[in-house]
């Protein structure tokens, strides 16, 4: 072997090596970005809810899940509707929360006596 083969084993190690350094410290420098939350659609019964409650209730925020419908003024959980198909029309409380229930098969009417609830429960409260 010459003196410039010697060389080029040498210069083709060093890369190798600090290749390798770079890639097995790259995990350590990555700053992860923050998880956003996946776009999920949800089940017809509860977009419907949420549809026809929104318009009602713009002074709250209301976050839909996949079987229930979170409602929420100024940060606080006032109320939460969940859709059961066991459930009967019922409704209790958990400390400060209004937990009501529905059947997957709800109308207008059942929607209407929700509001009244939530709407009361709110003012109520403020």
């Amino acid at each position: 072997m010459s003196y410039s083969a010697v060389i080029w084993l040498i210069g083709l190690s060093l890369l190798l090596v600090v290749l390798f350094l770079a890639a097995s410290l790259k995990p350590m420098f990555h700053k992860p970005k923050q998880p956003s939350m996946p776009s999920i659609a949800l089940p017809p019964t509860t977009q419907k809810l949420y549809n026809m409650l929104s318009p009602n209730l713009k002074d709250c925020t209301l976050e839909p899940k996949a079987t229930r419908i979170i409602i929420a003024k100024s940060g606080v959980k006032k109320a939460i509707i969940t859709i059961d198909a066991q459930a009967v029309m019922a409704e209790r409380w958990l400390d400060d929360v209004l937990i009501i229930n529905l059947a997957p098969d709800f109308v207008a009417a059942d929607v209407s006596a929700v509001l009244t609830k939530i709407r009361a429960h709110i003012d109520a409260g403020s």
